[in-house]
């Protein structure tokens, strides 16, 4: 591990790609602030210290003297894991807004679907009336040609169509 790095070399190290006024932000300090403690003019002290640790997972001793331990996977040397002194908490993070924009997405489906099955009842019941009048419909025709001794009546004709009849 460098232990030649200085405070200043650390923080710009921690803050990643992440601008200044974004770090600055996430520790609730002003950006200048944030500039003077990369330019090595000032330091933060212990409760910045502290926020930088528990937000950004550094280890205290690597942030404070640049030595201590390294895992292999992170970028920035002196973290100890992502999520600080809570194993596993970006990930949960991640992984529950994940599940919060899945839900979102359920939701609105569920939504279009509801619209959907709303439309659906209206054209069943719809077909329904219509099935229900060709039943009656089908059941006079049927009544007709009882009467008639099971022989289709004849068609009435007008004296209009007539002369096509008699063709």
């Amino acid at each position: 591990m460098d232990t030649n790095t200085t405070m200043a070399q650390r923080l710009r190290a921690i803050r990643g790609t992440l601008t200044q006024a974004e770090f600055a932000h996430k520790l609730g300090i002003h950006k200048n602030t944030l500039g003077r403690y990369e330019r090595g003019e000032s330091e933060p002290d212990t409760k910045i210290a502290r926020q930088l640790c528990t937000l950004f997972g550094v280890q205290p001793h690597w942030l404070l003297f640049g030595s201590d331990t390294e895992p292999s996977d992170a970028g920035v040397p002196g973290r100890q894991n992502p999520a600080g002194p809570f194993p596993g908490r970006f990930s949960l993070i991640g992984e529950l807004e994940s599940l919060r924009r899945d839900n979102m997405e359920l939701r609105q489906d569920l939504r279009e679907l509801r619209n959907e099955n709303k439309d659906m009842r209206q054209e069943i019941r719809a077909l329904t009336g219509t099935i229900r009048e060709l039943l009656q419909e089908n059941g006079e025709l049927l009544s007709r040609l009882a009467e008639n001794g099971g022989r289709p009546a004849q068609a009435t004709t007008s004296p209009d169509t007539e002369h096509l009849h008699s063709a």
